[in-house]
């Protein structure tokens, strides 16, 4: 069970942070990107189920006793998706104070 919310969570924190850098790249706004990026992630917690296929569950050999609450499946994807994007935040603006912002080969 603890390889699944690893993978689900890797792919969501990866998902996030390419959202972001497309969203920021296109918009050149920390807030529209942002507001992307929360769009983006209602709609991907409405399009997938919370849910784990049993099928999957029997190949793992987990028992239906030992399954977390359905609500946390969902919460670790939207909180992955939301911390890739942080990251990335977190890292163009670091890139913008050192000088490699996009606008740092115009020549201005």
């Amino acid at each position: 069970m603890v390889r699944i919310w690893i993978s689900e969570a890797v792919i969501s924190l990866l998902l996030g942070a390419v959202v972001y850098r497309l969203s920021y790249t296109v918009l050149r706004h920390y807030c529209g990107a942002w507001v992307v990026v929360l769009l983006s992630a209602v709609l991907l917690g409405a399009g997938i189920s919370g849910t784990i296929d049993p099928a999957l569950l029997h190949d793992l050999h987990v028992s239906e006793t030992s399954l977390p609450p359905t609500w946390l499946l969902p919460l670790t994807r939207a909180l992955a998706y939301l911390f890739g994007a942080w990251i990335v935040e977190r890292i163009l603006r670091k890139r913008e104070s050192l000088g490699f912002g996009p606008n740092a080969n115009r020549g201005n």
